[in-house]
Order: structure tokens, then sequence, then C-alpha cells
């Protein structure tokens, strides 16, 4: 019987009800032995789960511990699938540097991940400040970095919304130049609160990523021979 990543993400779903990271690695292994690719791993089985897990947690048939261990477990196979996405991957020298992070409060990583990912396979220097950061350090990183943009991810509705606090903090730096993209699960669903937030852009998922960045900041990516 041949799966598809929908069948496998099905699967997956199983392991995150049960909490199981054995199972769910088993079940990722498989896919990839099957054939799939890394990044679509992530984008259609990894995160399908996650959505369908989300879907389920609205409907009250999942509780905020199983979206918890689950988020912790889809980092973790993130974490393997985009090492092996991202083996080969090189940043030209003048490829502009994204300050990327989760919003302050947020721990769920996987779609900043997938960004993280798709912006260097793009082109784009990227640093990656992780999970829940902190107003005063995105401001920091892009300072440090010389970054005209910052990229925020978040899952949690509460979260989404601080990245407000991150456009004050860069306003109150003097650094409203930096152009704000936002995405996640609440930016899809409410259209406006990006707008709130004060962003520039949301991306509806991390496919968008690099032709957002490349439009705010008037960046072309180069093709494969190297050119701009």
């Amino acid at each position: 019987m041949v799966f598809t990543l929908e069948d496998w993400a099905d699967r997956l779903l199983d392991a995150f009800l049960d909490s199981d990271s054995d199972a769910a690695r088993s079940i990722v292994a498989s896919a990839l032995d099957a054939g799939h690719e890394p990044r679509q791993i992530l984008l259609h089985c990894v995160g399908a789960a996650l959505v369908k897990l989300s879907g389920r947690w609205r409907e009250g048939q999942a509780s905020m511990a199983h979206l918890y261990v689950a988020g912790r477990i889809a980092d973790g196979l993130a974490d393997a699938l985009l090492a092996q996405a991202e083996a080969n991957v090189t940043t030209p020298e003048d490829a502009p540097r994204i300050v990327l992070g989760n919003a302050p409060g947020d721990y769920h990583g996987l779609g900043r991940m997938l960004v993280r990912s798709f912006l260097r396979a793009s082109g784009f220097g990227v640093l990656d400040l992780g999970l829940d950061v902190a107003p005063e350090s995105f401001v920091r990183a892009a300072q440090e970095a010389g970054s005209e943009l910052v990229c925020i991810s978040a899952l949690m509705y509460a979260s989404a919304a601080r990245a407000a606090d991150v456009r004050s903090a860069l306003n109150a730096a003097g650094l409203r130049h930096v152009k704000l993209l936002v995405g996640g699960a609440p930016f899809r669903m409410n259209r406006a609160l990006a707008d709130r937030v004060g962003a520039d852009a949301a991306g509806e998922s991390a496919l968008d990523a690099p032709a957002l960045a490349a439009s705010l900041l008037g960046w072309r990516p180069p093709d494969k021979g190297g050119s701009r």
C-alpha cells in the first residue's frame, strides 16, 4: 500500500494525541523512506498534523497539554528534517540579514523553522532567535545585524497580539524603518490582526515568506547562476 503525505499526517496526529515521540519519529522516517522530501514532510505531514490537532482542540477533543507536547515533538522532528533540507544551502555575501523569532510568550517553533528554511533556501541570511523572544531581543538583534526586516511567528492569539510590543520597541529604538512581517494561525484567522500589531505584511504560510521578504526589502534573491 502506498501512503500519501495526508495518510502520514493522520498517523502522526494519532502519535501526537498519544504524546508518543518514538512513534512520531518512526512515522517521519517511514515518510522519508517512501521518497518524500524533508520540507514537504514538514509542510504536509508534520504541519498538517498540528493543524488537525488544533482543530480537535477547538472542538474540545484535545487539551492544551496535547498542543504543548505535540509542539515540542514537532520541533524535534523539524530540527532533524531541516538539517537534511539545509545541508547544502549557501548564503550570498550580499544577502540581506533577516531577524526571525517566535512572538513573546509563544513556544511553538515549527512554523518559524519552516520560514527560516524557506528564507535560507531562497538566498536570505537569517538570524533565528528561537522561541519566546522578548521585544528588546528583537531590537538588539536588528541593531547588531543591521537588519531591515523582523519576522515574527505565533501559533496562539495571545502571543500573536504581542507582536505589537515588538513594533513599539523597534519604533522607540529609532528603528521605524525596520519592516515587520508576521505569520501563523492567528493572523490567518483574523486578517485585521496584522494591521493592529503594526505589521507591514502577513504570510499565509512559510511558502510566502521569501516573496514577501523580497518585496518588503526591495531585494531579488540570486538566480541559480548567482546573479542579482
